[in-house]
């Protein structure tokens, strides 16, 4: 299952990069990514989230993403 979901998740982040054009001319200017990144700031934010969901999954798929957030909160349940 996380892989057929790391797979679904990798598609999509890369068709939020190829298509971020099209999401952009769509949903218009996010006011907090191009007061952040600038001008362009949007299409900006749409590569990075893109890149971002690519990576996310690749590593959830690889069952890495469970040792991380294992390690990391297992001190405090």
């Amino acid at each position: 299952m996380n892989i057929l979901l790391g797979i679904i998740g990798v598609v999509i982040g890369l068709l939020v990069i190829k298509f971020r054009e099209p999401i952009y001319r769509f949903s218009g200017k996010f006011g907090f990514a191009e007061k952040f990144f600038g001008s362009g700031g949007t299409l900006s934010f749409y590569l990075i989230f893109g890149c971002l969901l690519v990576i996310l999954s690749i590593v959830y798929a690889s069952g890495f993403l469970e040792n991380i957030v294992y390690k990391l909160f297992s001190g405090y349940f």
